[in-house]
C-alpha cells in the first residue's frame, strides 16, 4: 500500500522518501519514545500539502491505519511528532511576512529564533517561548500551545494567535479565527471538512454551554486535549445569538 502512495506522490511532484537511513531519523524526538514511520514527505507549499492530504485521503477507506503526522523541529517531550505511518516534514515551510496592524503571518516551519530576530528589529516581542526557543518552530509552538518562563504573566501561544490557515484532511483550506454569530452561520453551511468541524464544535457548545465551561480545570498550563471551554467567549449561548461575544 505504501508503495502505491509513494508512487502516486512522486508522480504528483511531491518530495517523498522511504530511505531507511533517512526514515530512521524521524523515529525519535525529544521524548522517551521511538516509533518507526513508513515514509517521510516534505511539502514545499500549501498546494503540495493539499495534494498530499487528498492523495492519502483516497486510501483511508481501504487502509484506515494510514495517517499523517506533521513534524518540524521535533523538540516536543510527549512524542507528538511520532507516527508509524507518514511523517510530514514541515521544516521546508518557512517564511515571515511583514508586520501589519501588530500581526504577522508566519509559516509553520519557521524557527522561533528567526521570528524573534525579525520582530525585535521593529520593537515587537513574542513572550510565550519555551525552553527550546533556539531550535523550536512556530508550527510546533502553536500545535502544543507552547509556554515558558514568561507565560504566567503574558499567557500561552494560543493567546497570541489571531488566525490559522489550515489544510483540512480533504485538502480544502480554511482560515480559522474569531467569528460573530452571523458569520458562524456561514461557516456552519460549508460543505467540507471545515464545515463539519464548525458544526461539531458548535453543537457541543450550544447543547451544553455550562457543562463545557465547567470542565475547565483552571490550571495555569493545560496540554491535555483541546480547550473547548474557550471556544465561545460570551455570557451564554442566547447572548451570543443576540450579538454578544465571539466564537473562535
Amino acid at each position: 500500500m505504501y508503495t502505491k502512495v509513494e508512487r502516486n506522490l512522486r508522480e504528483l511532484g511531491v518530495d517523498v522518501t522511504t530511505d531507511p537511513v533517512v526514515v530512521s531519523r524521524y523515529a525519535t524526538d525529544e521524548s522517551i519514545f521511538s516509533v518507526m514511520p513508513e515514509m517521510i514527505v516534505t511539502p514545499h507549499s500549501t498546494e503540495e500539502v493539499q495534494t498530499l492530504t487528498r492523495t492519502v485521503a483516497a486510501y483511508t477507506k481501504d487502509y484506515p491505519d494510514i495517517s499523517l503526522t506533521v513534524r518540524a523541529a521535533g523538540t516536543g517531550l510527549s512524542g507528538g511528532s511520532l507516527n508509524d505511518s507518514i511523517i510530514v516534514d514541515a521544516l521546508s515551510l518557512q517564511g515571515i511576512d511583514e508586520i501589519v496592524n501588530d500581526s504577522v503571518w508566519v509559516r509553520p516551519g519557521t524557527y522561533f529564533r528567526d521570528l524573534e530576530q525579525f520582530i525585535s528589529k521593529q520593537d515587537y516581542y513574542f513572550p510565550p517561548y519555551p525552553s527550546s526557543k533556539d531550535i523550536c518552530t512556530i508550527g510546533g509552538m502553536v500545535a502544543n500551545n507552547a509556554a515558558g518562563p514568561n507565560s504566567l504573566k503574558y499567557g500561552h501561544t494560543s493567546e497570541f494567535v489571531d488566525q490559522l490557515e489550515v489544510v483540512m484532511s480533504d485538502g480544502s483550506v480554511e482560515v480559522f479565527g474569531v467569528v460573530t454569530y452571523k458569520e458562524l452561520q456561514v461557516k456552519l453551511n460549508l460543505e467540507n471538512k471545515a464545515g463539519d468541524l464548525y458544526r461539531h464544535v458548535w453543537n457541543l457548545v450550544e447543547r451544553d454551554f455550562d457543562g463545557v465551561r465547567s470542565i475547565n480545570p483552571g490550571s495555569s498550563k493545560n496540554s491535555a486535549g483541546y480547550e473547548i471551554w474557550d471556544v465561545l467567549d460570551a455570557q451564554s449561548v442566547d447572548a451570543f445569538k443576540k450579538g454578544e461575544g465571539r466564537f473562535n
